[in-house]
């Protein structure tokens, strides 16, 4: 009984392997003109964020965290 229990706040969260294998941003090209840091994370991951942000309503920072002990645990 207490196992069941224990299960029933376990967080499940799967991700294809497309999201993993895209998560960050190929290297810079070093293209001349263009101004600003790198970009770390793809569009694809910044989206996958967001939609925790749906699924689990926390302001974006608290999201940020979330998303980033997820993929420790990866």
């Amino acid at each position: 009984y207490n196992t069941a229990l224990k299960k029933r706040g376990r967080l499940t969260v799967w991700f294809a392997p497309e999201v993993l294998s895209a998560w960050l941003c190929p290297i810079a090209t070093g293209k001349p003109g263009v101004r600003g840091a790198r970009t770390l994370y793809s569009d694809l991951a910044i989206a996958c964020v967001l939609t925790l942000g749906v699924v689990f309503p926390l302001p974006l920072r608290q999201q940020q965290g979330l998303a980033q002990s997820l993929m420790t645990l990866l």
